[in-house]
């Protein structure tokens, strides 16, 4: 098994802060709490947005790995599988 490694440099605040206050939701997804600006009256997601991205990211670039991931527990019918997909794919 192979590994990648995601370097963040430290001058990156608004990403690391990101990555370490978001938290995950009970059904494995990012738990975005919406929070009301007292000045502004604006609603807002305050954590997670950095993360989703980088998610995203890697479901692209390892594209194949995710999709085995996806299935790891379903049982596959000999000449069917079963792909679900979590952003389109794109090429360039």
């Amino acid at each position: 098994m192979s590994f990648a490694k995601i370097l963040i440099g430290s001058h990156c605040k608004k990403s690391i802060s990101d990555y370490l206050n978001a938290i995950q939701d009970k059904d494995g997804t990012i738990l975005k709490k919406r929070i009301t600006d007292k000045q502004t009256g604006v609603s807002y997601e305050p954590v997670g947005h950095i993360l989703d991205t980088k998610k995203d990211f890697i479901v692209q670039a390892f594209n194949d790995e995710y999709l085995k991931f996806q299935n790891r527990n379903k049982k596959i019918i000999p000449g069917q599988i079963i792909i679900y997909s979590r952003t389109p794919k794109y090429t360039m």
